[in-house]
């Protein structure tokens, strides 16, 4: 089928026209409407910067745009190929946004960054209503700066263009920093002054002791003793009675600061921990623990003979801890001595040397709680704890047979691992991969219920081992674990309501309670066409949340028609449906599955189709292939034209202005015959009582016949009768006596 269309093309015509644009400020995400003429073919709306924001032409005077990511001070313009935008209005000011900075606490001087959007425009930055000593706006999402002096805990503020400004969620806290102590030493009770900055009342902690005194810890971080702020350079105090020797400590409301040397409390002996034991081979690294284990002159490994540790270190953060690695000695024990400056500490039979320890074999190589797992090796029996992939609870070890084997009965480890340690507080030695198979646990989910594209969090432990989450049977293909407590994910839009099953290494779990997926009610921007045949035109409906609709009204006077089932749905934003019969001008309503209804603002509008009238055709007579013109009333809604039973192709046109069909004769049998042209539409069918003549052109006519008959000079042997072709459609009949009596010639022509 064909049809002759005229179109009225305005592609080319208007120019686009901005009229107004609101708001004009906005942060990354709002919805701005452009106003003006000549919305139509639209394919961009490009803010400054070149950066492209997403768009939904309302109709031929409205766009609602989306304020893109990395938006700029500037003007906004509006696409389309081969017209341009014209008018005049604001420039749109983006809102600044900060997402985060960093560092987030720091001093005079450091550099910061500060994260964001739309920071193309900012005119000043400032932390806690104190401005940068200097920043540099690097782009459109980072602006990086120096802290000046006077710098204290609060909010970090951008300024845009046009007052514009944001604040950041978190406070930026001024550290306190020690450089220095006068003296270095001191017996306990002695005058200390600490040199520093940032020694403000609002950046150090308070002791217990009064709001004039603040939190100074010498060696040990848990020893505090009170200090005054003099300025925010110094603060003075006395050596307190729990002190020992290192590091000093300045605290901080979230922050801890140290000295870069130590302080030694002078007039203490140094002294081990009483219960200090280690087990180990030659060449394990050894810490020991004490107090004023930093006023030391040596430490010497007792046995059979002395062995001097000439290497070891402390530790500097608060000077109860020695570090060092044991030499080559024999298995057996040994006393551990330290001297020190005030006097010596000793441990009796503090070290003992073991044997080397290897593990063998693990069997079975999986395993959950309360499996008893066999481990074969050597040297077992020093053996004291069996980690699962250094994990802090460790398992049982419930007998031994001898040096060479270990039953292990595994506890509720609370994580899987994958290797299985055996830790004799020196050797360590690490079996074949091993795992351990857990069931996650759901505590529960928030929220309870939501919608497409909320954040839902499920609450629970054992997570670390998760390889799939369900919500019913609706598969979440993307979600985060974290700290083997929580996941996290957006809903998909195509979600349901259900439990959640979170799918393990080891096993499944679903939750006990059920979430209540919230449907988006669906909105309709528009429909097209907006004029249709009732039961045959098909319209296309557009808007948001479309995969909720449940039923379809279309409304008018006198008639109300609902259908089920008899759209379909295409993606989230159209869904397509063949106007009901019956139906009258009206609006379009969607009924979603919560049963809430939406209407259009737009009016559908039903087109009536007459039958055709057929009046005439020309020629009225021809063979197959020839092309007739009929004429009439009615010819544009024609979809079927019959010869008789015999289907004619046609197209519809015009010849002087009215609407026409032309039809060809299609191949039609038997070869004459006189047929009544039947035109169709969707509505009904008319037929012509003027008849085509249809006659073949493809007949042989030296194709002879024998006649026999009443009349004839000789009945019983017949004569021959043949037609003797002139042209396509004429010849001479002629007849040949059997007798030989001559050929009679007919001197009519006549059409076959």
């Amino acid at each position: 089928m064909s049809y002759i269309l005229e179109v009225d093309d305005k592609s080319t015509v208007n120019q686009i026209n901005i009229i107004k644009v609101e708001p004009i400020t906005g942060i990354v995400g709002n919805t701005i409407k452009i106003s003006g003429q000549n919305f139509y073919n639209i394919d961009s709306v490009i803010f400054s910067d070149n950066i492209s924001g997403s768009f939904s032409v309302v109709n031929d005077s409205l766009i609602l745009a989306t304020v893109p990511n990395g938006v700029a001070y500037g003007q906004i313009s509006v696409g389309s190929q081969g017209r341009n935008t014209t008018g005049t209005y604001p420039n749109f000011v983006p809102y600044p946004t900060i997402t985060g900075f960093s560092p987030q606490t720091g001093t005079s001087g450091d550099l910061v960054s500060i994260g964001g959007n739309a920071f193309s425009g900012v005119t000043g930055v400032k932390f806690n209503n104190i401005n940068l000593k200097s920043f540099a706006v690097v782009n459109n999402t980072t602006i990086t700066g120096q802290l000046d002096s006077g710098n204290t805990k609060g909010l970090v503020t951008v300024y845009g263009q046009s007052g514009t400004l944001d604040e950041s969620s978190k406070q930026f806290i001024l550290q306190p920093i020690i450089t220095s102590t006068v003296p270095t030493s001191g017996q306990k009770g002695s005058a200390v002054t600490i040199s520093g900055l940032n020694f403000f009342s609002t950046t150090l902690k308070e002791t217990t002791a009064g709001s004039s005194l603040y939190k100074i810890g010498f060696g040990s971080v848990e020893k505090t003793g009170g200090f005054a702020i003099e300025n925010q350079f110094t603060l003075t105090g006395l050596v307190g009675p729990n002190a020992t020797s290192g590091n000093l400590y300045v605290y901080a409301p979230t922050t801890i600061n140290k000295s870069p040397t130590l302080f030694n409390v002078l007039n203490d002996a140094p002294s081990l921990n009483s219960n200090f034991l280690f087990s180990g081979s030659s060449g394990s690294f050894v810490s020991i623990s004490g107090s004023d284990v930093y006023n030391i002159n040596s430490i010497t490994i007792s046995g059979s003979t002395l062995n001097p540790i000439t290497n070891y270190t402390y530790d500097t953060g608060n000077g109860e801890y020695i570090f060092f690695n044991l030499p080559s000695l024999s298995q057996g024990q040994y006393d551990i001595i330290i001297s020190g400056r005030e006097g010596d500490a000793r441990v009796d039979d503090g070290i003992t040397i073991l044997g080397t320890g290897s593990i063998s074999g693990i069997e079975p190589s999986t395993g959950a709680y309360n499996s008893i797992i066999k481990v074969t090796g050597e040297n077992l029996y020093t053996f004291s704890k069996v980690y699962l992939n250094n994990v802090s609870t460790f398992a049982n070890i419930i007998s031994g047979a001898g040096d060479s084997t270990l039953y292990i009965r595994l506890p509720n480890l609370g994580t899987t691992g994958a290797s299985l340690i055996i830790n004799n507080t020196v050797n360590t030695t690490t079996g074949t991969e091993f795992r351990y198979y857990l069931t996650p646990r759901i505590t529960g989910f928030n929220p309870t219920s939501g919608s497409q594209g909320d954040a839902i969090t499920i609450s629970g432990d054992r997570f670390d081992g998760i390889t799939g989450l369900k919500l019913g049977s609706k598969h979440i293909s993307s979600f985060t674990t974290t700290d083997q407590t929580g996941i996290s994910f957006n809903l998909p839009y195509d979600s349901y309501d259900g439990p959640f099953s979170l799918i393990g290494t080891g096993a499944t779990t679903v939750s006990r309670n059920y979430f209540n997926f919230l449907i988006d009610q669906p909105t309709i921007s528009g429909f097209t066409p907006s004029t249709g045949y009732a039961g045959v035109t098909e319209i296309l409906i557009s808007g948001i949340s479309i995969k909720n609709t449940h039923s379809i009204e279309f409304t008018g006077a006198g008639s109300t028609t609902k259908t089920s089932y008899s759209f379909l749905i295409s993606g989230n934003s159209f869904v397509f449906v063949t106007i009901p019969s019956g139906v009258e001008d009206g609006t379009i309503s969607i009924e979603d599955t919560e049963g809430r209804i939406v209407k259009s603002s737009d009016t559908l509008t039903i087109a009536s189709i007459d039958l055709p009238y057929i009046s005439g055709f020309d020629p009225i007579e021809g063979p197959s292939g020839t092309t007739f013109i009929a004429s009439g009333s009615g010819i544009n809604n024609i979809t079927g034209l019959y010869l008789g039973t015999h289907s004619v192709s046609y197209s519809i046109g015009t010849r002087g202005g009215v609407p026409v069909v032309s039809g060809t004769v299609p191949d039609i049998n038997p070869m004459r015959q006189e047929l009544q042209l039947t035109a169709y539409t969707y509505k009904g069918y008319n037929t012509t009582s003027d008849r085509f003549l249809v006659y073949a052109n493809n007949v042989h006519l030296y194709d002879r016949t024998t006649f026999i008959g009443t009349g004839l000079n000789h009945p019983d042997s017949g004569y021959q009768m043949f037609l003797e072709s002139q042209n396509q459609y004429s010849g001479l009949l002629k007849f040949i006596s059997p007798i030989g009596s001559g050929i009679i010639v007919s001197s009519l022509n006549t059409r076959f």
